[in-house]
């Protein structure tokens, strides 16, 4: 894989865990903002001593300098800055050489910014006093007064040095975000289910049929589904793609049927088979679509068809088939919905009575879609996959397992279903499909009455 593919891979990531980071960043700063505001403000003084360097030699003159520091911070020394400012404890201070230069610079500390400075200033004069018992030799005092200085007093501070808020919140909004991008990529790599096409390709060579596009809701869609009485069916970008290679493949002749199924449910399924006989009906080719889902049904749903009569009451001999048939959007198109006799599945599923089924419907169709349960949920389609003539499966991006797509397809395989290909849906959006505008479903239907107008389920995800 290129440098380009793998910088766009992680950024995909990102963009896909965008939500968590964003709240792991806004955690981690909000803390760090609420732990500062808890902390008490800290003021500093500080005042700066010289040291002379005179021909004294280095050595001795380090000796003086290393022990007026040390000392400097001692009990005895800070138990007298107390006395002498009237603290009930020793005051908290540094003393430090700077590097490289000829400075010591004493630091103290204190909620009260003048008594910061008092403490750093009364330091500076007790050094001072004590540096001149640090010397016994007696050919140094006339140098003895001049060797340390203090050149700056301590300041009154106008503003606390700690806690430092801008630095705390920009501190624990860089530790928000490294754990967010940690937890995406912890996530990412957890997450067994298909990010594409092409961890499709590298679980199977089975033919890509086609890739359906994710479709972004937006509030005029849910306020349309939520208050309109009937709705509309809308495109998928992407099925006329699948119902073109259908129709012009050499592999299926007319009055083929098409088990649709998915290994795991909530992947589309029933919309793509919805969405699959109106493309082929729209094309002038009649199209059959049967709802062999009796578990949990959805064509009339999504076509807005009274359900009171289907497949299961023709299994169950109370209807005749024709009574179960319903024109619907196209005068081509016709579905079976499932019916209200939802007992006794398993005995209208026997192989015989499946074949008998599917020849009927292949009479009054070119092509019969068969809208079966989620593959590894119920042996229901693998009674149906048995007698039809090819197998549609459905996957998901995001949305079906690795481990399941493996699973289904070995038992298909076992089975010896023809496995027609495989269609991705919830695909990543493509400019691809929307470089061409689509038409309007209101002017592309042909039965102008209201009362025909299907119900539009696009949400419907079985």
């Amino acid at each position: 894989m290129r440098v380009e593919e793998e910088l766009g891979t992680y950024l995909q990531v990102l963009w896909r865990y965008k939500w968590m980071i964003a709240a792991c960043a806004i955690i981690a700063s909000t803390v760090a903002l609420g732990i500062s505001f808890q902390l008490t403000p800290l003021y500093t003084g500080t005042a700066t001593m010289r040291v002379e360097s005179v021909p004294i030699g280095s050595g001795l003159l380090t000796r003086l300098t290393n022990t007026l520091v040390e000392t400097a911070t001692s009990y005895t020394n800070l138990d007298e800055v107390a006395r002498q400012l009237g603290l009930e404890k020793p005051p908290k201070v540094e003393v430090e050489i700077v590097p490289e230069t000829e400075l010591i610079r004493i630091t103290a500390s204190d909620p009260d910014p003048a008594r910061a400075r008092d403490i750093a200033n009364t330091l500076a004069s007790i050094m001072l006093e004590q540096s001149m018992e640090f010397y016994g030799n007696s050919s140094l005092t006339e140098r003895r007064k001049n060797l340390f200085t203090i050149i700056e007093l301590a300041s009154l501070p106008q503003r606390p040095a700690t806690p430092r808020v801008p630095l705390n919140a920009a501190l624990g909004l860089s530790a928000g975000l490294a754990t967010g991008v940690i937890l995406a990529f912890f996530f990412e790599g957890m997450d067994d289910t298909l990010r594409g096409i092409e961890d499709v390709e590298a679980i199977t060579t089975l033919s890509i049929m086609g890739q359906i596009p994710e479709r972004k809701r937006t509030l005029a869609s849910v306020v349309d589904r939520i208050f309109s009485r009937r709705g509309r069916l809308l495109p998928m970008p992407g099925l006329h793609q699948l119902s073109a290679r259908l129709l012009l493949s050499e592999d299926w002749p007319k009055s083929t049927s098409f088990l649709i199924t998915s290994p795991e449910p909530r992947a589309g399924k029933s919309t793509v088979a919805a969405n699959l006989a109106m493309s082929l009906a729209a094309a002038g080719h009649r199209v059959v679509l049967a709802d062999m889902d009796f578990r949990r049904p959805c064509q009339h749903s999504i076509f807005d068809l009274p359900n009171g009569k289907g497949l299961s009451d023709y299994m169950c001999g109370k209807i005749q088939l024709d009574a179960a048939l319903q024109h619907a959007l196209y005068p081509s198109l016709r579905v079976a919905t499932a019916g209200s006799s939802p007992d006794g599945t398993s005995e209208w599923l026997a192989p015989v009575k499946i074949g008998a089924l599917l020849e009927r419907l292949g009479k009054d169709g070119d092509y019969v879609l068969i809208d079966a349960p989620a593959w590894l949920s119920v042996a229901d389609p693998a009674m149906i996959a048995s007698q039809a003539d090819a197998v549609i499966l459905v996957v998901a991006r995001r949305g079906t397992g690795r481990k399941q797509l493996r699973f289904a397809l070995q038992q298909l395989t076992e089975l010896n279903a023809r496995i027609a290909g495989i269609v991705v849906n919830r695909a990543s959006n493509s400019w691809l499909y929307t470089y061409y505008p689509e038409r309007s479903p209101k002017k592309a239907e042909p039965i102008p009455s209201e009362e025909a107008q299907p119900q539009e389920r696009a949400d419907v995800r079985i």
